[in-house]
């Protein structure tokens, strides 16, 4: 080989091996009691500035992670965005879910793409709700999950 090839082959591994993904920036946190509030009073059915505040209701949601989830193109209900059209949900299931503990620290990773969840109780009735998900690590024990977006504090 000539002097060459081996300086572009050298110039080559010295650029692929100091390429590395983008680092994450982990936010320290703990988790929370998730609640969502809702107002059907507001443009929208969930919320906003003309909303009644009479009229909102708080629901408590179960303090859960779950491994992965899937993002599915779902119809919304009549009156949640114009024109009814589908939206990007989330889709998780409570039987699918891991119970954790209100104060456990977690790191905030990111959010996911959605802003509405498709959630189906332990009961088996499905729910649309105006809320995403979030990914967070447990630093306990290594595991990534998500959670509902409402399901931590980020420590400031």
């Amino acid at each position: 080989m000539n002097k060459l090839n081996i300086l572009l082959m050298l110039m080559m591994f010295a650029l692929i091996s100091c390429y590395s993904e983008p680092e994450q920036v982990a936010e320290p946190g703990v988790f929370k009691a998730p609640i969502l509030k809702m107002n059907s009073s507001a443009k929208g059915g969930h919320g906003g500035s003309t909303a009644n505040k009479a009229l909102e209701v708080s629901i408590d949601l179960p303090l859960i992670t779950w491994d992965s989830f899937e993002y599915r193109k779902i119809n919304l209900k009549p009156g949640w965005s114009q024109g009814g059209g589908k939206e990007n949900f989330c889709v998780v299931n409570e039987t699918d879910g891991t119970p954790v503990t209100a104060g456990s620290p977690i790191l905030f990773l990111e959010d996911a793409t959605c802003f509405y969840t498709y959630y189906t109780s332990a009961d088996g009735i499905p729910h649309k709700y105006a809320i995403g998900i979030v990914k967070v690590r447990i630093p306990e024990t290594g595991a990534e999950v998500w959670t509902w977006r409402t399901a931590i504090e980020i420590s400031k």
